[in-house]
């Protein structure tokens, strides 16, 4: 295979490059555009705050079922080969 759809993929990238290269040029030579960012609200800290709680929470908890899945299956597998052996 000689790479053909990569060396697509590549001159894609290259016209995308210097597109976004052309559009931000304009941006960068004059100074920076004012942002009307308002700051997050307390509550809007609590909801971000919640979210990642869950998030690790739930991460953990598979963790754990993922662990305890591998020690049933290795405790099943050698229970099916001593009773095969038996």
């Amino acid at each position: 295979m000689d790479g053909c759809w990569f060396n697509r993929l590549k001159s894609k990238d290259k016209r995308r490059s210097s597109k976004c290269k052309e559009t931000t040029g304009i941006a960068k030579e004059g100074s920076k555009p004012p942002t009307n960012e308002v700051a997050p609200s307390n509550v809007t800290k609590q909801k971000v705050e919640a979210a990642k709680q869950y998030i690790e929470n739930h991460y953990k908890k598979q963790m754990k079922d993922l662990e305890e899945r591998k020690e049933r299956c290795v405790y099943f597998y050698l229970i099916f080969w001593i009773i095969m052996i038996v």
